[in-house]
């Protein structure tokens, strides 16, 4: 994720980093350490106890998962979040068990954060 957004200057990317609980060792104060993963200046850090976010962004993307986690959602400068979250204009996974073509890749992840930036 960082070698992305190193290469990508634009200071109206915003990066929100939502850290969910889903396997025994994350716990918060794993996601404090975790935070050095993405240490972009524009990078916003949060942790997500209740699994919230997670649990309504699934359906959104139709992940077979009850819970979506590991998960890159890509949204334009106009979505707004009012009560669920928006469906995104692109969204990658690292999970083995989801759409092969939504598999994380640095030059698709780039080349969507770039075409939402427009």
């Amino acid at each position: 994720m960082q070698r992305v957004l190193s290469k990508i200057e634009d200071p109206n990317l915003e990066i929100l980093v939502v850290w969910i609980p889903a396997i025994r060792s994350d716990s918060y104060e794993a996601s404090l350490q975790s935070r050095s993963l993405i240490p972009d200046s524009r990078a916003r850090h949060y942790w997500d106890a209740s699994q919230a976010l997670g649990n309504a962004v699934a359906p959104v993307i139709g992940t077979k998962m009850r819970m979506a986690w590991d998960v890159y959602l890509v949204y334009g400068k106009d979505a707004s979040w009012q009560g669920a979250p928006p469906e995104p204009i692109d969204w990658m996974h690292q999970k083995g068990t989801e759409d092969p073509e939504r598999v994380l890749e640095d030059d698709k992840l780039e080349a969507a954060l770039r075409a939402a930036l427009k």
